[in-house]
């Protein structure tokens, strides 16, 4: 009798030995709307979320390698609603409101230390004039460059009249055109003007601008900041 229960006993051994608990667990699906993408170390880079059709829907992370969040953008099947970024600090640097998948509303920009740097409409995607930016001190920058114009009869020497338009500083960082502001917005149809070395625009004329009945001429400048956002401006000149 003490034999068979030892040998019970044994048998009882063994089989708890053998026993495997992620046989008899419910196997765990992996999500087939959620990706992410990692780092060398093992650490997660990035968490998509998408639909059934493969496009971004619902929020999208991208983070540092400490596993700070850096980016977060909202998608509804595909289409942007919003985007944010941050610092590695924590801190909100730049927030962009959508509107059907293009840029719509108040772009704000913020310094490392959470004081507003900036302030920018877009407006179906497009950035309007009004921009506003501040100094980390929080004081407002007042001054930007002047447009200015430059006329220049060659006609003797090559049969060109030329019109030189350009920003008073740093004008390779201006583009220009022709046309007059439209709420504060670059028409669709407005000419963009030619660029010459230094980065000023030409208009090229074959004749004197009264030639044309060119009295005024309307110049839109587009200028990037040192903040890295939009300058617009516009300026008429009496020819």
């Amino acid at each position: 009798m003490k034999n068979l229960l030892k040998i019970s006993l044994l048998l009882f051994v063994l089989s708890s030995c053998n026993f495997k608990p992620e046989e008899s667990a419910k196997k765990v699906e992996k999500d087939p709307y959620t990706e992410y993408q990692y780092y060398t170390d093992g650490k997660v880079k990035a968490e998509i979320h998408i639909d059934n059709l493969k496009r971004f829907h619902g929020e999208v992370k991208k983070f540092y390698p400490d596993g700070k969040l850096k980016t977060l953008v909202t998608y509804d099947h595909g289409v942007t609603l919003n985007s944010k970024q941050y610092y590695e600090n924590g801190k909100l640097e730049m927030e962009f409101p959508y509107k059907e998948g293009k840029k719509h509303g108040k772009r704000s920009k913020y310094w490392e230390s959470g004081k507003i740097k900036s302030v920018l409409e877009y407006r179906n995607g497009e950035p309007i004039a009004g921009l506003k930016e501040y100094k980390e001190s929080g004081k407002e920058v007042t001054a930007y460059p002047s447009l200015k114009i430059e006329q220049i009869n060659q006609l003797s020497n090559n049969g060109k009249y030329y019109i030189d338009v350009y920003f008073s500083s740093n004008p390779q960082k201006g583009t220009y055109y022709i046309g007059e502001l439209q709420n504060g917005l670059i028409p669709a149809d407005a000419e963009k003007i030619n660029s010459i070395k230094g980065g000023k625009g030409r208009i090229v004329l074959n004749a004197i601008p009264s030639h044309y009945n060119m009295k005024k001429l309307n110049i839109i400048g587009r200028f990037k900041t040192g903040y890295g956002s939009i300058y617009i401006t516009e300026a008429t000149f009496n020819l």
